[in-house]
């Protein structure tokens, strides 16, 4: 179950700050400062490998899990494309899966409610919990 998740390392696509904190940044990664060339390449090559890898639309096999994608359309911090690349890989691979992309909440709805002043998914959270229930009672 992925709930507006960060799914591509692709500049422009995934959420750098995420990646960043995951395995590190480029700039680290390509910084020569202190390093013999080979060090430096090595360093290089092995921050590339690590992308790919975290790239989890590039991971995607017939022996992933059947998957549920919720998300909102207007996630600024994540672009939806992440969850729309993810969706079209597991299709592709013939994974059992479902998306919802809701046209509200943003990213982090999770902490909206009336407790903290405000329901950025007032109007689609009956809609929301009833398919993630059933999802869950079919697993």
């Amino acid at each position: 179950m992925l709930v507006y998740p960060v799914i591509s390392s692709e500049p422009g696509v995934g959420h750098e700050g995420s990646f960043n904190n995951l395995i590190g940044t480029e700039k680290g990664w390509y910084n020569r400062k202190g390093k013999d060339f080979e060090t430096w390449d090595e360093g290089k090559r092995k921050y590339e490998v690590l992308k790919e890898r975290y790239s989890l639309d590039k991971q995607v096999s017939t022996d992933t899990p059947k998957t549920f994608i919720i998300f909102s359309s207007n996630d600024y911090g994540v672009p939806p494309e992440n969850e729309v690349r993810y969706f079209n890989a597991l299709v592709k691979n013939g994974v059992p899966c479902e998306m919802h992309a809701f046209p509200g909440g943003g990213h982090g709805y999770g902490f909206s409610n009336v407790k903290y002043g405000s329901d950025a998914i007032q109007e689609y959270r009956n809609d929301f919990l009833a398919s993630m229930a059933r999802f869950l009672r079919e697993l």
